[in-house]
């Protein structure tokens, strides 16, 4: 199909701008006519595109803001963005790392019948999500859908949006139940019925020791509150935080995830929609979606830190089964293992290309 479109292209293969504009309303007319068509066989074909050398692409992915608000902007070397590991490739990194301590015997469990085996399973799931696809014009599709512009650029902007709402609610709430199971594999029972969330806000508080260790975390939580607080509707949840708990380092990472998991199970967010959201990605619909991966984020340090605090000797080096390293260094200490993993190797962040220099977007 892809090669039809394509020689349908080559076919009118325009010669002066006039002609390369009237070419592509023709091929985007095509489109319109067999989108449910095409649709039906191939998920996200009105996302198709073709490139200078006319070969075709997809305008776009649901996982991509997982790329972009993380993007380094600045251009800087010592930038703690271009340090990090895409979000993909530390969800990857961190079950690979459990996985190796877990087949070493090196983590401990407060709740056995939960087990590390629960949180390998929901990273696995929120990693192998590559992309979504939504339709919003299926309950709401018309001829002019179909055949006027301004219709038609709506229903694929929306259902851009819904496809992006999508895969991050979906990727956030995997991790999310990462986080949970491993809170309660961690941490003993509360006989009081203390939830989940708070249990792991207090063991949080208690690994205030190792916060020196992960220096990126102070820039991942200001990303995550500045994205919460631009997504909207949460400014009056976040204040209390700092203003009124006192809490800084882990302890206020994990108390804003609970903060905002509850926004999320509880109804309180909402679609952005097509006048909210930017194609240069500084909307404030942006931000909506910007905030599951900057609190996602935030969870997987979470996970990695419990994780550290229950080996039973974080100064043991560990043999790696995992792609993780390369090299003849085949073994890591607890801090390499767990504390460093979202950072990009030293050998291939030098050979890692900077991004322009660019205004940053991700607040302060």
């Amino acid at each position: 199909m892809l090669r039809l479109l394509s020689r349908l292209y080559k076919r009118s293969r325009p010669v002066d701008s006039i002609q390369r504009h009237m070419a592509e309303m023709a091929l985007r007319h095509r489109r319109r006519m067999a989108h449910p068509m095409l649709a039906s066989i191939v998920p996200g074909m009105d996302r198709l595109e073709w490139s200078d050398d006319d070969a075709p692409k997809l305008a776009y992915r649901a996982i991509d803001p997982a790329t972009q608000f993380f993007e380094c902007r600045c251009g800087k070397p010592d930038c703690a963005l271009s340090r990090l590991r895409p979000f993909r490739e530390h969800i990857k990194a961190l079950y690979e790392s459990l996985s190796d301590a877990i087949h070493l015997g090196r983590l401990k469990s407060e709740q056995p019948e939960e087990g590390w085996e629960g949180v390998l399973f929901a990273l696995q799931m929120a990693a192998s999500i590559e992309d979504a696809f939504a339709d919003t014009s299926y309950v709401t599709e018309s001829p002019d859908d179909l055949y006027c512009p301004p219709p038609w650029d709506e229903a694929l902007i929306n259902s851009e949006i819904a496809a992006k709402y999508v895969a991050g609610l979906a990727i956030f709430n995997f991790i999310w139940s990462a986080y949970e199971t491993t809170v309660k594999t961690v941490t003993p029972g509360s006989a009081g019925g203390e939830r989940t969330a708070v249990r792991g806000r207090r063991l949080a508080d208690g690994l205030r020791h190792i916060e020196a260790d992960i220096p990126e975390l102070s820039k991942l939580y200001r990303m995550a509150v500045y994205a919460c607080r631009k997504g909207g509707h949460l400014d009056a949840k976040i204040d209390p935080i700092k203003d009124t708990y006192g809490l800084s380092g882990l302890a206020a990472a994990a108390e804003l995830c609970r903060i905002y998991r509850n926004f999320i199970a509880h109804g309180d967010d909402v679609v952005p929609k097509e006048y909210d959201w930017r194609k240069n990605g500084l909307g404030t619909g942006n931000f909506v979606v910007y905030r599951m991966y900057g609190v996602g984020r935030l969870l997987l340090m979470l996970i990695q830190a419990f994780a550290y605090h229950s080996l039973s000797d974080p100064d043991a080096r560990m043999p790696v089964r995992s792609s993780r390293l390369d090299g003849e260094d085949s073994e890591l200490n607890g801090k390499q293992m767990f504390l460093e993993l979202q950072l990009i190797p030293e050998d291939e962040r030098a050979e890692s290309p900077q991004n322009a220099e660019v205004e940053t977007s991700q607040g302060p």
